[in-house]
């Protein structure tokens, strides 16, 4: 007789910030779910919407937290993680409030997982190949890009979908649907809760190939994402003072020195830019959050140094070397920062 085949136990993770516009659509695809062995956590961040009025009416079995505060995407998933964890899941699934999931997305990633895990892999983490709720033929991400300057963006972002058949090494998983295994979580960690938001994805993938984990996209596991590329200046706040911190915290001391020049070159040519767009109060503000918690910023980078097992040059080649966000087209970027920016990378490699 044929030994059964274990199912992994597997908990999504969903943290709601005021998306009750989205939720109906989620939880109608995460009904018709195909895996035996799933349960459904939600993290509340004091949603003011009529999420909790939803939330509270469901008749999917889903579990609920609700939080005081906002405390954030991170602190929030970090919670949800913990939880689950201590419950016994062996694999925890993040997944944005504004996604639509396939019936049977958690068992082609779970088959993904455990193929790679047979092949001898040391396998991080994992996620589905992830495409526009509205153009379902375009892609909105099977794998992030890292720059190696900090930046992070959805490659290949309203592409169309690749044939490829098989799963794709990649640098970065998407934060809009992570896979995230019990070993990974207790070696690597969770999210770094002063993040708030944005880039934590890349951070705590970038933490994982300081530890020799690979990363896939599994390419026959599809959800839908309803995408929308914001240039808020909330968000240009997180995103600059998390890509700081990221780069400060993860290279090792040698890299660091060699990027200076290219970093203070950079940093003035945001600043300037951030007086057009209008958010220079807020680059400055990054700029005071990180002073303030340079204590913190310093303690996680011996810790990430202290832990890592391979140097920057194991895969600095899977950085990308030029600045291509397919929603910001601008030609002083193409003619005149790329170049600039991938003769240094070029520089840095040889000199690593």
């Amino acid at each position: 007789m044929t030994e059964p085949v274990t199912v992994l136990n597997t908990w999504i993770i969903v943290v709601t910030y005021n998306h009750q516009k989205y939720l109906t659509t989620l939880f109608g695809s995460l009904a018709r779910l195909t895996h035996r062995n799933h349960h459904i956590l939600v993290i509340d961040n004091q949603s003011t919407d009529g999420t909790r009025e939803f939330l509270q009416t469901q008749s999917l079995p889903v579990k609920v937290i609700y939080q005081p505060e906002n405390t954030g995407f991170c602190a929030a998933n970090n919670l949800g993680m913990a939880r689950a964890f201590a419950a016994g899941a062996d694999v925890c699934v993040l997944l944005n409030p504004d996604t639509e999931v396939t019936p049977d997305f958690l068992d082609r990633l779970e088959a993904s997982y455990c193929h790679q895990i047979q092949k001898g892999v040391n396998v991080g983490l994992l996620q589905p190949v992830i495409l526009h709720q509205q153009q379902r033929d375009l892609l909105n991400t099977a794998g992030n890009a890292i720059h190696y300057l900090g930046f992070g963006w959805c490659k290949d972002n309203g592409c169309p979908r690749p044939a490829e058949t098989q799963d794709r090494e990649i640098i970065s998983v998407s934060g809009a649907c992570l896979y995230i295994p019990k070993a990974y979580y207790q070696q690597i960690g969770g999210f770094n809760p002063v993040f708030f938001a944005y880039s934590e994805d890349q951070d705590l993938s970038w933490r994982g190939l300081l530890q020799g984990y690979r990363h896939f996209c599994c390419s026959s596991a599809v959800i839908y994402h309803d995408y929308h590329f914001s240039k808020s200046t909330a968000k240009w706040y997180h995103v600059e003072k998390n890509r700081l911190m990221a780069v400060w915290q993860n290279y090792d001391r040698k890299t660091l020195l060699l990027l200076i020049p290219a970093l203070l070159g950079i940093e003035l040519l945001i600043l300037m830019y951030s007086v057009m767009g209008g958010f220079f109060t807020e680059k400055l503000n990054g700029y005071g959050f990180l002073i303030r918690h340079r204590s913190h910023i310093r303690t996680v980078r011996r810790q990430v140094q202290r832990q890592r097992t391979v140097p920057d040059t194991a895969f600095w080649s899977q950085f990308s070397s030029e600045l291509v966000f397919s929603e910001i087209r601008n030609p002083v970027i193409t003619w005149v920062v790329n170049p600039v920016l991938k003769g240094y990378f070029a520089l840095v490699r040889r000199l690593l």
